[in-house]
């Protein structure tokens, strides 16, 4: 079977649903090549432009609110499926309960610092490791909360979400 007939193929098997009307022809192409580090971009820049965040470059928690639950769950299932079910947002949100949603517990399980030496954009990756991009800048963005700075305030957003979507 081509890689054109294998895409053709999955395209029946895989929902690419987006309710804002996001492409996820790339992104699906990416990960069946086995492109990580360029799916890890291009779920980061999908992400953006769902949220009309692209100009502003992040989501605040009002942006995940909001966010597409059929959207979240077309990216979720893309990375799942093109990774034999190691990477994807629900395989980090069941190793972040594991982690008892301690944000440094989580980076040491899916091998994630603070400078990215430990990155590896292949199927041999730590389970969880990827999508890094996008779900590594939401962990790391310095959030004001009562009690000081959260390091893992994003992530906890995006568990929220996650549950709010059963995913």
């Amino acid at each position: 079977m081509s890689d054109f007939q294998s895409l053709n193929y999955d395209n029946q098997f895989l929902n690419l649903a987006s309710e804002s009307g996001a492409d996820y022809t790339q992104l699906r192409k990416f990960l069946a090549e086995g492109k990580f580090k360029e799916a890890d971009c291009e779920t980061q820049q999908i992400i953006l432009w769902v949220a009309c965040c692209e100009k502003l470059g992040y989501l605040g928690h009002s942006d995940w609110v909001n966010f597409p639950c059929t959207d979240l769950q077309t990216i979720n299932q893309l990375w799942v499926k093109y990774s034999n079910e190691r990477f994807g947002f629900s395989v980090q949100r069941s190793i972040w309960q594991q982690a008892g949603k301690d944000y440094d517990k989580f980076c040491e399980y899916v091998k994630w610092d603070l400078f990215n030496s430990r990155m590896t954009y292949e199927l041999r990756a730590p389970l969880g490791h990827l999508p890094h991009t996008f779900v590594y800048w939401l962990g790391h963005r310095s959030v004001i909360v009562p009690g000081g700075n959260s390091w893992g305030l994003g992530l906890h957003w995006l568990d929220s979400k996650l549950s709010a979507c059963h995913l």
